[in-house]
């Protein structure tokens, strides 16, 4: 075997592999044919390359003999071990255009007419997109198309390059996009800055080193290292990081001292005393709390005019519309009531914080009417963080009320009317990444009415924003307390008081169907099975809602999958399949089957799991499946569903889609709503703790059992809050004002 260096322009792609690598076949510039076989390493992704494309390929020389279509043929094989995507240039230009797919309809002719008139400055006309000059030759369709080839050419030039990096054709795209003709020159003059366009740290630090000669002390290097620990606080909740922590975490990635580093000026992080804040994040938190200073210093807008006014009259008339409100009741609001419908009417922004019990659609009721009472033409806007919770909000207080998700795409008018309030739930879910996204939307001169417990779940994403706010002086907010009977009562406000204090309350025994909250012990092992029982002592039958299981998981023993199966087999097993259309593998009507491939039946419990503001659903709506339709094609209604507010919708395959069995439910998903009876299972989890139990305790009406290991619920509720251990820069920067 000998080696060879050889430019092909290739003319077939025999083989494409899977995790990357490819087989093909070029001809040389004198005509010779070729096979190349290029390994994973060269070509991780096997789609960028194709026919009509120039390589460069360099490799051992072999023999191959073998059959193509019953014919038995041998051909000179190059087993590359280095190959590169060539730019189209010189009269290699002419191949290009006539065997490229992209230049389709534009043959050889018109290729060889191009280079006879244009020559060497062909390739750069195409690049410039100068299409006066080209139709010259070639019709303007045909012009635009060689020009949008070029340019598609070169992306898989720069793709290929940062294939061969390490960087996957998904981030490669972003990168090409951004730094368009100075890519390479970019990322070589600074390699690390492919760490955000979430770039591996590993693959990146070793091409910067071993590439390009990048030393481990460079400033680039420690640098980047320091700003990749900043960026991955916000994968565990933190916007900033202290000093201690933030080397701990850098010398993870690079051994090299970082004390100089953290010293010198630097435009990718800010610092406040020894805490430190990438710039993307700091950006984010600055701009919710300018926005936040704004409102509670009175920010208004050309078209709006001042809809509150804190002086004595005011509140006299807050409080005489409050009084007729208790008439017409025939009940009074408690003191802690009392005050949230007052303040809440007075300021432009403040902050309801609610206990599990405390009665906040009394209060929410109470404000509405006052609102209405006062200004005529006032307009409000009830929002939620999820879908369910929004459902549950409209319901309680019997007035629309939106997802965050579904108001950021749209669901509201970019303008919202003069005086209008907007009043947020379940704000203790809420990242900083949703609310920056949610102020930024909520036109200037709108009142903003912040609710949510700050016991309940933090948010998921990065950040905190309600933990942050409670207790500014400047927010002028209420809690909402339990009444001194509800505390004398063994009941659930009284148990998740307590578990919210992150006190070990008493459970009463567990007889079945009843009152309050219990325990049921038993082991791991036998947890699918108690929870069987109790749901059917309890009253449940996989009929409707009214038992509903809430899980700390979603897999494992006690888990929403394994719940929804079970149940799904013990309720539904010789109910009618619900049937789709594939249309995915062409294999015409099929079983429908949710995200999990579990059966969907008629008779089922069902969540539909996004936002469809045609069918009027949101992302966390609960139903049961009632009818199997026969299904013909794509377009064909798989089955009905009742949902819960009792309105019935036929969905399509593309709706059946979203569809995921509801017997258990996670917490998480099932926050802000509210079931009669509540099942919790419980197991040893490092997901367990006293947020998630709350939350699951605060969902339950009249009745919650706990069932499985009593110490990890015990242990899980006496230990610290989780939302205490997130780092979060805006609280710095809110104790400016």
């Amino acid at each position: 075997m000998t080696s060879l260096s050889v430019c092909l322009v290739i003319t077939d792609v025999s083989s494409r592999g899977r995790n990357g690598g490819a087989i093909v076949t070029g001809l040389s510039e004198s005509g010779e044919r070729y096979g190349v076989i290029l390994d994973y390493h060269l070509l991780s992704d096997s789609t960028l390359i194709d026919r009509g494309q120039r390589w460069q390929a360099e490799g051992t020389e072999e023999i191959w003999s073998g059959t193509v279509r019953g014919r038995l043929v041998k051909r000179r094989q190059i087993r590359a071990k280095k190959a590169r995507l060539l730019k189209p240039g010189g009269q290699n230009i002419i191949h290009w255009i006539s065997r490229s797919p992209d230049c389709a309809g534009i043959g050889l002719i018109k290729a060889k007419a191009l280079w006879n008139v244009f020559g060497d400055s062909l390739a750069a006309l195409i690049e410039s997109r100068d299409i006066d000059a080209l139709t010259s030759i070639l019709t303007s369709d045909s012009a635009e198309i060689i020009c949008n080839a070029f340019k598609k050419h070169q992306t898989l030039e720069s793709l290929m390059w940062l294939d061969q990096i390490g960087i996957p054709q998904r981030i490669g795209l972003k990168v090409v996009d951004y730094y368009q003709d100075r890519l390479e020159a970019e990322i070589k003059q600074n390699p690390y800055v492919l760490l955000a366009f979430e770039g591996k740290w590993k693959v990146i630090d070793a091409f910067a080193r071993e590439r390009l000669g990048i030393p481990c002390d460079d400033p680039r290097r420690l640098e980047a290292a320091v700003e990749e620990q900043l960026y991955r606080g916000l994968s565990q909740g933190h916007t900033c990081l202290p000093k201690a922590v933030l080397i701990q975490g850098a010398r993870r990635l690079v051994s090299e001292n970082l004390k100089d580093t953290l010293k010198s000026e630097n435009q990718r992080w800010h610092r406040f005393e020894d805490t430190f804040q990438a710039s993307g994040p700091y950006a984010i938190e600055k701009f919710i709390s300018d926005r936040l200073v704004r409102l509670a210093t009175g920010e208004s807008s050309s078209y709006q005019q001042p809809l509150f006014d804190t002086c004595k009259s005011h509140k006299t008339l807050i409080e005489e519309a409050l009084k007729q409100f208790q008439s017409q009741q025939g009940f009074e609001l408690t003191v802690e009531q009392k005050q949230a419908v007052v303040t809440s009417a007075s300021f432009n922004i403040s902050l309801i914080l609610d206990d599990a019990g405390c009665g906040k659609p009394t209060v929410l009721k109470a404000l509405y009417f006052v609102l209405e009472e006062l200004y005529s033409e006032v307009a409000i806007f009830q929002v939620a963080l999820a879908g369910l919770a929004a459902q549950r909000m409209a319901e309680a207080t019997g007035r629309d009320a939106y997802s965050l998700a579904g108001l950021l795409a749209g669901a509201l008018p970019e303008t919202l009317p003069a005086n209008s309030v907007v009043v947020c739930d379940e704000m203790s879910m809420v990242d900083t990444l949703i609310f920056y996204r949610f102020l930024r939307w909520l036109p200037q001169g709108c009142r903003l009415i912040l609710i949510g417990d700050p016991a309940k779940l933090p948010p998921i994403g990065p950040g905190l924003v309600l933990h942050v706010l409670q207790g500014n002086p400047r927010i002028p907010q209420t809690t909402l307390k339990i009444t001194k009977r509800q505390h004398e009562n063994p009941g659930i406000p009284s148990v998740a008081s307590k578990v919210r204090d992150h006190q070990v309350p008493e459970f009463i025994p567990y007889k079945g169907f009843g009152q309050g909250v219990s325990f049921v012990r038993c082991n791991d092992s036998d947890l699918n099975q108690a929870v069987w029982l109790v749901y059917r002592q309890i009253g449940g039958t996989a009929e409707d809602f009214s038992v509903q299981i809430l899980c700390p998981t979603r897999g494992g023993l006690g888990g929403a999958q394994q719940i929804n199966q079970i149940w799904h087999d013990g309720y539904r097993r010789e109910s009618e399949k619900i049937h789709c259309f594939d249309l995915y593998e062409g294999n015409g009507v099929v079983p429908a089957a949710t995200s999990l491939s579990a059966t969907l039946r008629v008779g089922d419990l069902v969540m539909f799991t996004e936002n469809n503001h045609e069918l009027g659903l949101r992302n966390g709506s609960l139903g049961k499946i009632v009818e199997a339709l026969r299904v013909r094609d794509a377009r064909s209604e798989c089955c009905t569903i009742e949902w819960e507010d009792g309105r019935k919708t036929s969905l399509t395959t593309k709706h059946v889609n979203s569809l995921t069995h509801a017997y258990g439910l996670t917490i998480h998903k099932s926050h802000g709503s509210q079931f009669n009876r509540v099942i919790i299972p419980i197991r040893q989890s490092r997901l367990l703790n006293q947020a998630l139990i709350y939350t699951a305790l605060a969902s339950g009406v009249s009745q919650v059992v706990f069932v499985g290991d009593e110490a990890a619920t015990i242990a899980a509720i006496t230990k610290p809050s989780i939302a205490g251990k997130r780092y979060v820069g805006l609280r710095q920067l809110l104790q400016r004002f």
